[in-house]
């Protein structure tokens, strides 16, 4: 199986080496641009650590699935500047 892009294939198979249950490569632009690895500490708890290529673009989150349908998320960035949100989903 090929992957396209190439970059991909190779994050793909490097996160498992390191004890990480998720790695993802985000933004639309070098300035926006910002990598996120995280672990699942049992199966309805994530955390994770992002950081952009901007000073001070570094966070900590904590992803919490009570239900199948509601999911509550925590932050805390570089300037300790905190949000807590809930989020509800529902499949049709």
């Amino acid at each position: 199986m090929r992957c396209l892009p190439y970059w991909y294939c190779r994050v793909r198979s490097f996160h498992p080496n390191f004890g990480i249950d998720r790695l993802d490569l985000e933004g639309d632009g070098l300035e926006s641009s910002s990598v996120r690895a995280g672990k699942y500490l049992n199966d309805n708890v994530f955390i994770g650590v992002e950081r952009g290529l901007n000073q001070g673009s570094g966070k900590v989150s904590v992803e919490w699935e009570l239900t199948p349908s509601v999911t509550v998320e925590t932050e805390v960035n570089e300037g300790n500047n905190s949000s807590i949100g809930m989020n509800w989903k529902h499949d049709y």
